[in-house]
């Protein structure tokens, strides 16, 4: 049995499988199923974190992305374009993995906690998807030493 929906999402599906048999008090068995509908690629880890930040300096992250069904997809998009936060994306010769490289400039990292970014991947039947990459980060914490 197998059930493919419309457009890939990320939601739970509900339903019944309904089975007929000669058996008798036992001529309609209905078996309740619920399935996770997950998209055809996913992002590992789900995540960008670029951790405590200091003050002045980069950061440096990879995200990886891999096909679930060992199809080829290509990244065709990383949005938004945000100021002091450098993106690109390589891929393996087989087009089903590769990894996103994310350079932050210090306060671009801190500035980006909290909000996502959005991965458009055209999948192999030209259908396009997009992910969404939350974004963390904090500042790094100055503790001061009190002398006695």
């Amino acid at each position: 049995m197998a059930w493919v929906p419309d457009k890939p999402t990320d939601r739970l599906v509900q339903g019944r499988l309904i089975i007929h048999t000669d058996v008798e008090r036992f001529e309609r068995v209905t078996i309740p199923v619920t399935a996770r509908v997950v998209a055809p690629v996913g992002l590992f880890p789900s995540v960008l974190s670029f951790g405590e930040v200091a003050a002045e300096g980069t950061v440096a992250q990879t995200v990886k992305v891999a096909s679930r069904g060992h199809a080829p997809f290509r990244v065709v998009g990383i949005r938004p374009d945000t100021p002091g936060i450098e993106s690109w994306f390589t891929t393996a010769s087989d087009g089903t993995r590769g990894e996103l490289k994310f350079i932050a400039e210090s306060d671009a990292a801190v500035a980006a906690a909290g909000t996502s970014f959005l991965i458009d991947i055209q999948l192999q039947t030209g259908e396009t998807l997009s992910l969404r990459l939350p974004t963390a980060a904090w500042p790094h914490s100055v503790l001061e030493t009190i002398e006695p």
